[in-house]
């Protein structure tokens, strides 16, 4: 990747039926997002993955309301973060720059 940041396809995305081979798609409307599955997964596991793809636009979007909250909150009121909550946001923004495609 050239380093660009891309938009997501809009959501809501949504997982699809199981397909004859087993797959399955996660469609935004009336495009395929994505098809999970394969020859050494099963429908149960494409299915489940398939639910979590299709989560994916609104996992980000409550992460990033969490961390804009938070950091709110902090600024408003004068707290000060412990360790762990401080740990806890590094996990989300780590997850939601892979999510955008800022790291690798």
């Amino acid at each position: 990747m050239s380093g660009a940041v891309h938009t997501p396809t809009p959501g809501p995305w949504e997982a699809g039926h199981e397909c004859i081979s087993g797959t399955v798609a996660v469609w935004a409307g009336d495009a395929m997002v994505a098809q999970v599955g394969g020859r050494r997964i099963t429908a149960d596991q494409s299915r489940i993955d398939a639910r979590l793809i299709a989560s994916a636009p609104e996992l980000l979007e409550a992460l990033e309301e969490a961390i804009e909250t938070s950091d709110r909150l902090c600024a408003e009121r004068g707290w000060v973060r412990v360790a762990e909550a401080e740990e806890t946001l590094a996990k989300m923004r780590a997850a939601i720059a892979r999510a955008k495609g800022e790291t690798q």
